[in-house]
C-alpha cells in the first residue's frame, strides 16, 4: 500500500522536492539512460529525414492534429496490447489510471490528483515548446530544425542552479557550451540567408522551445518517480491531442483551412512522424530512470548529428559546415558525459569512510602463531628466534588486560575453538565470531559501543514492552534488553547461520528466557536468496556485497514479510524495532507497512547512504516514507534527540536514526528532544 507524503501543493515544494529527491543514478546503467535518450532523439531525426516534408500555413493546424491522433491511438494501442500479454487483456487500460496504488515505487510523494496536474501541465508546455519551434522553423525557412535546440541543456542548467541549487563543474559547463556552440555554427549560417527580421524571429521562437523543453526536463525528473514512462507518454499525447484540437479549430473558424489543403495534404507521413514521435517519447521517458537530467538535456543537440547521418545514408548533399558541427556537438557531449563517470569517481566524506574500512574485512594470509611454529618445526627458524618472534606476538596478551580497565568488559577467555567476553554490570558473557567490527572488539577500541544511542535507546524503553531486533547478529542489543527489562518480550532475527548460531548459544549461557530466537529475516517479499558471507565481516553480511569483497562464502537465508509474522503469529504488540540489515532496512519497513501504522512502535534504523543506493534507493526515501506515516526522525546527541528533516551524506559518524511518532510518544520527544 502506498502513501503520500505532501498534502498541499505548490512552486516552492515542488522546486524543493526536486532539489532533495534525484533518481539516484547507478554508474553501470548511465549507459542506458543514454543510449535510450539518443535512440528517442534518433527516432526524431529519421523521422525527419523520410516523413517531414514542407507545408503551407495553413496545413500547420492538420499537421498538428494528424500528429497528436496518430500517436495517441498508436499508443492506447500498444497499451491494450501490452495487457492482453501480462493476461490482463482489455482490463489493460488501468495501467492509464493515475491512483495512490498506481505508482512505480511503494510512496507516493504527490497525490494522484497533484500527480496528474504535474503531467498535464508538463504535457502542454512540452506540446507549447513544440508548436513554438515549429513557428521558429517556419520563420527561418529551414528543415533543419535541430539547430533550434542548441539552448536546452544551457538553460537547463542556469535554471537548475538557480532553482534547485544544484552546482556544476567546470568541466560540466565546458562540455555543455561547447554543444551549444556547435549547434549554434549551423543556425548562424541557415539564418544569415534570409532577412533580420525573420531571423531575429525565429531565433526567439528557437529560444522558446529551448526554455520549454529545459522545463519539460526539470518537471519530467519528478513526474517518473511516480508514473512509469508509458503512461506519462499518453496523458502527453493527449494533451497534445487537446491543443492541436485547439489550434485547428481556430483556424477553422478564422476561415484559415481552405477546402483543398484537406484533399491535397499528406495524411501519411503526418500520421507517420505522430508514430515516431511517440516512440521517441517512450524512450525519453525511459531515460531519466537512468541518467542525470543535465545528459538528457545536452542530447537534444545530437539531433543535427543524427540529422547529418541519416541525411547522408539517403544520398543526401550535406553542407560542410552541418558535418563540422555535428563533430563540435560529438565532443561537447563526451566532454559532459565524461565529467559525469568523473564525477563518480569523487567519493562523498561517508563514501571514503567507507571505502578506507573496506581493507580490514578483506582476509589476508595468515602470518600469525601457525606460520612461525611450521617455521620452526621445518628448521627455517632457530629456537631462541622462534622464542622470541613468538613473545612478540604473545605479549599482546597483556597489552589487552591493560585495556578492560577503562571498558565493561571484566574478562576475556581463551576457551578452545572460541573466544568470550564477560561485560558488566550484568556479567553477561558474549562469545564472538571472527569479525573485525563487532560490539566487543568496538568495546575494547574505542571503550564503548554506540554509546549515545545505546543510552538513548535505554531511555525510550519500558518494562513489559514488545521488541523487535532485527539483524540481531551476536545478540548485544537482545541480550543487554533482557536483562535491564526483564518483563519485556524480545523477538531476535538473525538470518546468517553461522552467526544465528553463536546468538543461540549466548542466549543459553546467559540463561535469557525473555528472548526468542528466529533464523530468518525480513523483506518486502517472501522469498529465499543468498546472502554475501565474510567471517571477517559477519556484521556486514547483506543481500548486496556491499563492501565489494572478493572472497566471500554465499549463504542461503529466509526472508518473510514483517506483516506476515506479525499475523502468523498473533503479535498483539510491537513497541520497539531495532533494524540493523546493511542497507535493506527499507525493503523491511515497507514489507511491516501494515504493523507500523498499526503499533506506532518507535523505530532504530541504521542508514548508510552508500548502501541504500546499492539497494536502488536513497535514505531520504526511508525518512520521507515514515514522515507519510506521521513520524518524525532525530539523530541521538549527548543523550538527547535532535530532530532532523533529511540525511546528510558528509556524516560519517552516526548511522542510527530514531523515528517517533509525535501523537503516540509526545512525552518521549518532550522529555529527550534537544
Amino acid at each position: 500500500m502506498s502513501k503520500t507524503i505532501e498534502t498541499s501543493f505548490g512552486i516552492r515544494k515542488f522546486f524543493k522536492f526536486l532539489s532533495t529527491h534525484r533518481i539516484a543514478i547507478k554508474p553501470s546503467k548511465r549507459i542506458i539512460g543514454i543510449r535510450d535518450a539518443l535512440i528517442g532523439w534518433g527516432f526524431i531525426g529519421i523521422t525527419i529525414v523520410l516523413f517531414q516534408v514542407p507545408i503551407q500555413k495553413h496545413e500547420t493546424a492538420i499537421n498538428f492534429l494528424v500528429q497528436f491522433i496518430s500517436g495517441t491511438l498508436f499508443i492506447l494501442l500498444f497499451i491494450i496490447l501490452k495487457g492482453f500479454l501480462d493476461k490482463d487483456g482489455l482490463k489493460g487500460y488501468k495501467y492509464l489510471k493515475i491512483s495512490q496504488k498506481n505508482i512505480t515505487t511503494d510512496y507516493s510523494y504527490f497525490s494522484p490528483r497533484q500527480r496528474l496536474v504535474l503531467i498535464l501541465i508538463r504535457g502542454f508546455i512540452a506540446t507549447g515548446g513544440y508548436i513554438i519551434y515549429e513557428l521558429a522553423k517556419e520563420a527561418i525557412g529551414i528543415v533543419d530544425n535541430s539547430a533550434l535546440h542548441g539552448a536546452d541543456a544551457v538553460i537547463y542548467a542556469i535554471l537548475a542552479f538557480i532553482f534547485l541549487k544544484q552546482r556544476f563543474r567546470l568541466g560540466e559547463w565546458l562540455g555543455i557550451f561547447i554543444a551549444f556552440i556547435g549547434v549554434t555554427v549551423v543556425l548562424y549560417y541557415d539564418i544569415g540567408a534570409i532577412n533580420k527580421e525573420e531571423a531575429l524571429i525565429g531565433y526567439l521562437f528557437g529560444l522558446g522551445s529551448s526554455v520549454a523543453l529545459a522545463i519539460v526536463v526539470m518537471l519530467t525528473s519528478a513526474i517518473i518517480q511516480h508514473d512509469p514512462p508509458l503512461r506519462v507518454t499518453f496523458y502527453q499525447c493527449i494533451t497534445g491531442l487537446i491543443i492541436s484540437l485547439i489550434v485547428f479549430f481556430i483556424f477553422l473558424f478564422r476561415g484559415k483551412l481552405p477546402i483543398e489543403s484537406f484533399v491535397t495534404f499528406d495524411y501519411t507521413n503526418a500520421a507517420l512522424e505522430g508514430i515516431s514521435y511517440a516512440i521517441a517519447l517512450i524512450f525519453f521517458f525511459r531515460a531519466f530512470l537512468h541518467a542525470e537530467p543535465i545528459i538528457i538535456a545536452i542530447s537534444s543537440s545530437s539531433l543535427l548529428i543524427f540529422i547529418t547521418i541519416f541525411s547522408l545514408l539517403k544520398g543526401h548533399m550535406i553542407p560542410y559546415r552541418d558535418i563540422i558541427s555535428s563533430l563540435i556537438i560529438t565532443l561537447g557531449c563526451g566532454i559532459l558525459i565524461y565529467q559525469e563517470y568523473k564525477k563518480d569517481k569523487k567519493k562523498t566524506p561517508l563514501e571514503k569512510a567507507v571505502e578506507a574500512s573496506r581493507p580490514i574485512y578483506i582476509k589476508k594470509r595468515s602470518e600469525q602463531l601457525k606460520d612461525l611454529k611450521n617455521k620452526y618445526k621445518m628448521g627455517k627458524i632457530g629456537k631462541y628466534e622462534y622464542i622470541s618472534e613468538m613473545y612478540e606476538k604473545n605479549k599482546i596478551l597483556f597489552e589487552i588486560s591493560t585495556y578492560l580497565n577503562k571498558t565493561s568488559i571484566s574478562e576475556i577467555s581463551l576457551i578452545k575453538d572460541s573466544v568470550i567476553f564477560t561485560v558488566e554490570p550484568y556479567k553477561i558473557k558474549f562469545e564472538v565470531d571472527k569479525s573485525c567490527r563487532s560490539a566487543l572488539l568496538e568495546i575494547l577500541n574505542f571503550g564503548d559501543y554506540e554509546h549515545d544511542d545505546e543510552v538513548l535507546i535505554y531511555q525510550l524503553i519500558k518494562d513489559k514492552n514488545v521488541i523487535f531486533d532485527i539483524g540481531a547478529h551476536l545478540g548485544w542489543y537482545s541480550i543487554n534488553l533482557s536483562k535491564r527489562f526483564p518483563n519485556s518480550v524480545i523477538h531476535a532475527f538473525e538470518p546468517i547461520k553461522p552467526t544465528y548460531e553463536i546468538l543461540e548459544r549466548n542466549i543459553i549461557s546467559n540463561e535469557i528466557k525473555n528472548v526468542n530466537l528466529h533464523n530468518f529475516g525480513f523483506s518486502d517479499k517472501n522469498k529465499s536468496v543468498s546472502f554475501y558471507y565474510s567471517e571477517l565481516g559477519s556484521p556486514i553480511a547483506s543481500e548486496e556485497n556491499i563492501f565489494n569483497i572478493e572472497e566471500y562464502k554465499k549463504i542461503k537465508c529466509s526472508l518473510t514479510l514483517l506483516d506476515d509474522f506479525v499475523i502468523n503469529n498473533n503479535i498483539q504488540q510491537i513497541d520497539f524495532i531495532k533494524c540493523d540489515v546493511e542497507g535493506a532496512e527499507f525493503s523491511i519497513i515497507k514489507g511491516g507497512f501494515k504493523s507500523i501504522n498499526r503499533f506506532l512502535p518507535i523505530i532504530v534504523l541504521e542508514i548508510v547512504e552508500s548502501w541504500c543506493q546499492k539497494f536502488g534507493y536513497s535514505g531520504n526515501d526511508v525518512i520521507q516514507y515514515l514522515k507519510s506515516l506521521g513520524y518524525s526522525s532525530f539523530l541521538s546527541d549527548h543523550n538527547k534527540l535532535n530532530e532532523i528533516q533529511h540525511i546528510d551524506l558528509n556524516n560519517v559518524e552516526k548511522f542510527n536514526y530514531f523515528f517517533l511518532h509525535p501523537n503516540k510518544h509526545q512525552s518521549l520527544i518532550s522529555n529527550l528532544k534537544r
